[in-house]
């Protein structure tokens, strides 16, 4: 018996009605003459004979770079498809200064405290206004007499959570 305890982590299931993304790596995109072509399943094609193939127009602007992969991401149901490409891009050089430097300290109290190396103090940084709006959430929900049946919410907690 396995003495480690863990977290059991719920898996993230899709929804009833979502849909996967669909993701092209290297070996199955083709690019010619301008256009993606995307591929399709052998099932597909066999029950849809008039379908040849499905082109996108290629950016011109990505033509000379190297595509890593191709997103196609269904959004509103399906009937949008961005696409997000991946590609190499050479590291643009910055100009950086060995007389200046920036610290910066982490905190439990405030979010952070900056000085850089003239001595300039660039203030605290406090990170309660990034935490309030959870805080009155749950104050909120808490505070609530009547408890609605587990998994459910009521109008005010609706409304809570889309102010959030």
């Amino acid at each position: 018996m396995n003495t480690d305890s863990h977290d059991v982590k719920i898996p993230h299931y899709l929804k009833k009605d979502g849909y996967f993304p669909l993701l092209l790596s290297t070996n199955a995109m083709v690019i010619k003459d301008g256009y993606l072509q995307i591929p399709l399943s052998h099932a597909f094609a066999r029950a849809h004979p008039d379908w040849e193939r499905i082109q996108v127009p290629f950016p011109t602007r990505l033509r000379d770079k190297t595509i890593k992969e191709v997103r196609i991401i269904p959004i509103e149901r399906a009937r949008f498809f961005p696409m997000q490409f991946v590609y190499e891009a050479r590291e643009a050089p910055q100009e950086v200064s060995q007389e200046s430097a920036l610290a910066i300290d982490l905190g439990l109290d405030n979010l952070a405290m900056c000085v850089n190396s003239t001595g300039r103090v660039g203030g605290p940084y406090r990170g309660r206004p990034l935490i309030e709006p959870d805080l009155w959430f749950s104050h909120i929900r808490l505070s609530d007499d009547s408890c609605p049946p587990l998994g459910a919410r009521t109008l005010r907690e609706h409304l809570l959570a889309h102010l959030r």
